[in-house]
């Protein structure tokens, strides 16, 4: 749902020292898990029998969908593989995305179109009228900082999970991102961050992470579905074992953002076990704002609310 950074690989093709990909059998864009990523003929196949839209969907329904469609894929994992922990409340180890990317969400995981209030639908449209006129704004992407789990979790290049008793942290390769969940209330950092901070608790042997404190707004994607700085965001997180060479987490977000959407929503994303990135390659995020042969700004603009 992200996309790589100007001076990476192109969408589809894998970062620099990744393993070759393999082909991958196309997606049913139908069933609920993956109906927020569905491309431009299942909308356009679905709207008959959506209930009436509010003016607001109407705005974001009509506007042209991102043509982005990747799927960056490792190789498949030697026999002798490390295998991931037997405990399903341990996270530990390295993730890669599951699941082909699109450039733009569309509906919830229940197959609902979002519910965007005015403002969310205007600045959505906004952003695509930019695109569209060659003029894009900039994101957190575009100036190397941390864009959210949602869209740093997508992109093609791994993150890691680290925890012990007091904590569960992602660390992400691309953006140099860090979500930090804290297991105790007391244990939470101070301030705000661009990934936000959570506290975590456990349900069963899912993990829900109530996370807050943005320090600026979110791009759920490339094509700029908005978050608040003052959103809320729910993380459920759970170990799915598919036989022994096919674990995933499963990450359940619930965005609740006043602002910007009339009710809560959610989306489900999976990633799978890939302990043959362990090692990360450097990421040089820098060649996009700061390397002298590249233009710094990469023709980005700012946006103005």
């Amino acid at each position: 749902m992200g996309a790589p950074p100007m001076g990476a690989p192109p969408p589809g093709m894998p970062p620099k020292g990744m393993p070759p990909q393999k082909p991958r059998p196309k997606q049913d864009l139908t069933g609920p898990e993956t109906a927020s990523y569905a491309d431009a003929a299942a909308l356009v196949l679905r709207l008959s029998e959506d209930p009436p839209l509010t003016e607001a969907q109407k705005i974001a329904a009509a506007l042209p969908l991102s043509p982005m469609v990747a799927m960056a894929e490792p190789s498949e994992l030697r026999p002798d593989a490390p295998k991931p922990s037997a405990d399903p409340r341990d996270f530990s180890g390295v993730w890669f995305h599951d699941l082909a990317l699109h450039g733009r969400i569309l509906r919830d995981k229940h197959g609902k179109l979002l519910p965007f209030t005015m403002e969310g639908a205007r600045t959505l449209e906004r952003r695509a009228k930019a695109e569209m006129a060659h003029t894009p704004y900039q994101n957190a992407a575009a100036l190397c900082r941390p864009p959210g789990l949602i869209w740093q979790a997508d992109v093609h290049m791994p993150f890691a999970v680290y925890q012990n008793k007091d904590a569960v942290e992602f660390v992400f390769m691309d953006y140099r991102g860090r979500l930090s969940i804290a297991l105790d209330d007391k244990l939470r950092p101070a301030g705000d961050s661009y990934m936000g901070y959570a506290v975590g608790r456990w349900d069963g042997n899912t993990l829900v992470a109530e996370t807050k404190g943005l320090k600026q707004g979110l791009w759920l994607d490339i094509s700029g579905t908005p978050v608040s700085k003052d959103a809320h965001l729910v993380y459920r997180i759970r170990k799915i074992n598919e036989g022994a060479s096919n674990t995933l987490i499963e990450i359940e977000t619930t965005i609740d953002d006043p602002k910007y959407y009339t009710n809560p929503w959610t989306i489900v994303r999976t990633f799978r076990w890939q302990p043959n990135l362990v090692l990360f390659d450097e990421y040089n995020c820098e060649l996009q704002i700061g390397d002298p042969s590249t233009q710094n700004d990469a023709g980005l603009i700012v946006e103005k609310e």
